[in-house]
């Protein structure tokens, strides 16, 4: 039970109870959730790492070491394309 339903999320993959795709799986799964983009944040760059970060319902996939104002210009165009 979210108090309050985020504008966006991003997400790691390698957290230390769960997948992020796991996370993103279930976010996505519920009716009240699967309307917020999801950014992934992660060290995995496998090419493989990041098609499936997309099939289960990520809207971008960011690899670190990252540019903060890159992420934060994809957030704002994820808004933008999200929120009209």
């Amino acid at each position: 039970v979210w108090d309050h339903v985020p504008d966006l999320i991003i997400l790691d993959l390698m957290l230390p109870d769960h997948s992020g795709f796991d996370i993103c799986k279930e976010i996505k799964q519920r009716t009240e959730t699967r309307q917020i983009p999801i950014i992934f944040l992660t060290a995995r760059s496998a090419e493989q790492d990041r098609i499936t970060g997309f099939e289960v319902g990520g809207d971008d996939y960011v690899v670190k070491p990252f540019s903060p104002k890159e992420l934060v210009l994809r957030a704002k165009a994820l808004l933008a394309r999200t929120h009209n």
